[in-house]
């Protein structure tokens, strides 16, 4: 990140809106980092081929990542045998809907669509 120029897209009002808003100006942000890292790729081949098995060093560590909705987490553990002994995922849906309760208080009935399609979450990963 040291070496891309970009923003990170903020609101103020905090309103379905704004959220909406953001999520614009995020998609707008990655596509001028894709064309700066795009620029800066050296020629020659990006791929290699790996073997079919890879067996994870014995040890543990915790990896996050990016994705469109949020922060996702990735514990591993592993034994150094063929198979992770541990795998957990944290997929940001379940922190996302964490905040319906203080979104949906006081709000109109009428609202509701609107805010719960702004808080951006997949039913699949809330149940983790």
């Amino acid at each position: 990140y040291d070496r891309l120029n970009f923003t990170v897209p903020t609101g103020d009002n905090g309103d379905s809106y704004d959220r909406f808003q953001v999520l614009l100006d995020r998609i707008d942000q990655s596509c001028d980092i894709i064309d700066q890292v795009l620029d800066g790729i050296p020629p020659g081949p990006v791929n290699i081929k790996l073997p079919k098995i890879v067996k994870a060093p014995e040890g543990s560590v915790y990896i996050r990542t990016e994705n469109p909705l949020g922060q996702c987490g990735y514990y591993l553990v592993s034994d150094g045998k063929k198979n992770p002994w541990r795998l957990k995922m944290r997929t940001p849906s379940f922190s996302n809907i964490s905040m319906l309760s203080y979104l949906l208080e006081g709000a109109l009935l009428s609202d509701m669509i609107a805010i719960l399609g702004s808080v951006f979450f997949v039913v699949g990963d809330v149940d983790r």
